[in-house]
């Protein structure tokens, strides 16, 4: 179903009963669901992507980081204090909270802190984390924008929320922080 942006109390009780859809970011706009094994399936299965590809987890405030990763390195909390909220994905090792379904059996997770009103309002009424990837089918290009995303994965959704311009309509820079170094897995908006 497609809900304008007063909805978004309806999108936090679907998304609380398990429904999945695409909300917009602050970079592109995303898939989004739970952080459950279910979701995950159904995620990896509407986007046609290999389940060994991990999802990215996207929580509401700091508050919700310690649950999902075993530690913080100092390195981490240097680009935490710089970088979050805002578009920098970092990568942890995992907790044992998380269904490896999520990481895609990997025993790290990569988490990301937005800010952009809209999903931050959104994310606060539903108080968890949530797993995202990119709006696209697997394969084809990442869109920038709502009216981007393809109908026929919007169709398989249930929900999505229009009305909202992604604020940078590029991706987040993924990076790992191993011996003391930044490997940088994805450039994206933000420069290290």
């Amino acid at each position: 179903m497609y809900f304008r942006p007063k909805h978004i109390d309806k999108i936090v009780e679907q998304i609380k009963n398990g429904d999945v859809g695409v909300l917009p970011f602050d970079t592109i706009p995303g898939l989004v669901g739970r952080c459950t094994k279910e979701c995950a399936e159904r995620l990896f299965e509407i986007k046609g992507r290999e389940v060994n590809n991990p999802m990215l987890v996207i929580i509401p405030s700091l508050e919700h980081l310690a649950p999902l990763v075993k530690e913080v390195s100092p390195q981490q909390q240097a680009l935490i204090e710089t970088h979050w909220p805002g578009p920098l994905t970092l990568i942890f090792e995992k907790s044992e909270n998380v269904p490896s379904e999520i990481t895609g059996g990997k025993p790290t997770i990569a988490i990301r802190f937005p800010e952009y009103v809209p999903l931050n309002i959104l994310l606060n009424k539903l108080n968890e984390p949530i797993i995202s990837t990119s709006a696209n089918t697997s394969g084809n290009p990442a869109p920038k924008t709502i009216l981007e995303v393809e109908d026929t994965l919007k169709d398989n959704c249930d929900f999505y929320l229009d009305g909202f311009e992604c604020l940078y309509q590029d991706e987040s820079t993924v990076v790992e922080c191993i011996d003391g170094e930044n490997k940088i897995h994805r450039q994206g908006i933000v420069k290290l």
